[in-house]
């Protein structure tokens, strides 16, 4: 995932500097046995480690159970 550019914005847009953009690592799957989607989000900076994580499932809205 690329998002391009990004800026800082404090009253006017500031780009900012490559070495603090994030990368992303995102892993989806689904699960049919379970009807689970599955969801793995990793975001780091080369500098300043791991920005955010999350890891989880989730199943679609009126696909039965709710």
């Amino acid at each position: 995932m690329n998002t391009g550019s990004l800026f800082i914005v404090f009253g006017r847009k500031i780009p900012l500097p490559a070495f603090l953009y994030g990368n992303s690592r995102v892993i989806e799957s689904y699960q049919e046995e379970s009807g689970l989607f599955h969801i793995n989000v990793h975001v780091s900076n080369p500098l300043l480690g791991t920005l955010f994580a999350y890891k989880g499932s989730f199943r679609e809205m009126g696909s039965g159970e709710e």
